[in-house]
């Protein structure tokens, strides 16, 4: 059996409808498979999922295929790291159970990683009824902590560990996935700022599926705090990392902050079924930040440079209204 160098790591909920196409993209790769392990990680499914892992044809022709089950459905960042535990590749990937690679992706991240970075970084294709190329990673380029601390607390990079290659025996050493939703911001995050090496391949090497009833694609007030807590998780992280530039970096903190809290209310504000639910939403999500932010009211009122800030603001202000 040749060295592994590939790891890609699948996480399954429910997906006997799209894992046959993830598994055909990987299979069909230009590239020497035998030096690639897929792990497979069922989270208690209760459809077809093991059924076509178990009929898919093309394992052969990979160097090592690993299926794991879970006691109890807990998400995929725990699926996540079952998979890291598991893994001996060279680089770990982590593919949904919805998307693809295309057909040169291994062979060009192969070439890239033998450079040795800890991380190399690649583009992104979002398939839906609007398709966009995902690219936010070229501030995480040859720059220093301080820099790099900047650019992830203003929501400056991409949060989804799908567009990086992580040199195992660098991830081996960070912290693992969170439970819950929104696993990846902490970790990706905290991975380029610990990153000494980072690459960037300028070419789509993922198709990212917009897929219906997928974890991310609508929003309730768990995930909104979720994704809160996650984000305040991260900041508190680097700030104790770099205590000499705290000030500084408050600026860009409170920046990303009021960004995070106008995306997040916009996409629960959709997917509320009245605006009397979505102001029982809003009254919620404010006391919660309130209770983990001491100068929420000063960060969200004394800004109004973008259009995010001024969302925010508006946001706050209803909150405000309701409460009187």
């Amino acid at each position: 059996m040749d060295l592994i160098h590939f790891s890609i790591i699948i996480p399954c909920f429910n997906s006997a409808l799209t894992l046959h196409r993830t598994l055909e993209s990987i299979c069909t790769q230009n590239y020497n498979l035998k030096k690639t392990e897929v792990i497979m990680i069922d989270d208690c499914s209760t459809d077809s999922t093991l059924e076509v892992i178990q009929s898919f044809s093309g394992f052969d022709k990979l160097g090592l295929v690993s299926v794991f089950k879970t006691e109890s459905n807990l998400g995929p960042g725990i699926a996540r790291n079952i998979g890291i535990e598991a893994s001996i590749g060279r680089y770990i990937l982590f593919v949904d159970s919805d998307d693809t690679l295309n057909d040169f992706s291994l062979q060009e991240l192969y070439n890239a990683s033998l450079n040795d970075a800890d991380i190399v970084l690649f583009d992104g294709q979002l398939i839906c009824e609007e398709p966009a190329k995902i690219c936010k990673h070229l501030k995480m380029l040859n720059t220093s902590n301080s820099v790099k601390a900047e650019v992830i607390l203003n929501l400056e990079t991409d949060e989804h560990v799908i567009f990086s290659a992580y040199r195992r025996d660098f991830l081996y050493h960070l912290p693992r996935f969170r439970v819950g939703v929104y696993e990846d911001v902490a970790f990706s995050g905290w991975a380029y700022f610990r990153a000494k090496s980072i690459e960037h391949l300028p070419c789509v090497l993922v198709n990212k599926f917009q897929t219906p009833g997928q974890i991310t694609e609508n929003m309730t007030l768990t995930k909104a705090k979720q994704y809160m807590s996650a984000r305040l998780d991260l900041t508190r992280k680097i700030v104790e990392f770099l205590p000499n530039h705290s000030q500084e970096l408050n600026k860009f903190f409170e920046s990303g902050l009021r960004g995070s809290i106008a995306v997040t209310l916009k996409k629960l504000k959709n997917y509320s079924r009245s605006q009397e639910d979505f102001n029982r939403f809003l009254r919620e999500f404010f006391e919660f930040l309130s209770g983990e932010i001491d100068n929420l009211e000063h960060i969200v009122f004394n800004h109004s440079s973008t259009k995010k800030d001024i969302e925010a603001f508006s946001f706050y202000i209803d909150w405000k209204k309701n409460t009187l």
